[in-house]
């Protein structure tokens, strides 16, 4: 499988794989006789459980996105009071 196929399946884009292997989260995949990644089914599996790792802990069940305060929620930063226009008289 070429890497555009093995992104479509997995829904990222293929910056994400082609970083994942640069990071050394996945091995450098199999290239062809022109230089283009080559994707076993057992390297698209190994891909799915880094993503599942990286993936799964930053979604939020929907209770706790709904919060708004309280420890460990996001609290953006205040947006900042527009200046005001002040005319000489």
């Amino acid at each position: 499988m070429r890497v555009k196929a093995v992104a479509d399946e997995l829904s990222v884009s293929i910056d994400t794989i082609k970083k994942l292997e640069r990071t050394g989260a996945i091995p450098p995949a199999p290239r062809d006789h022109v230089g283009h990644r080559r994707y076993r089914p057992e390297d698209v599996e190994a891909i799915k459980r880094v993503l599942y790792q990286v993936v799964a802990p930053a979604r939020e069940p929907a209770s706790v996105a709904l919060q708004t305060k309280g420890p460990g929620v996001r609290q953006d930063p205040p947006s900042p009071k527009p200046e005001r226009c002040v005319t000489p008289r």
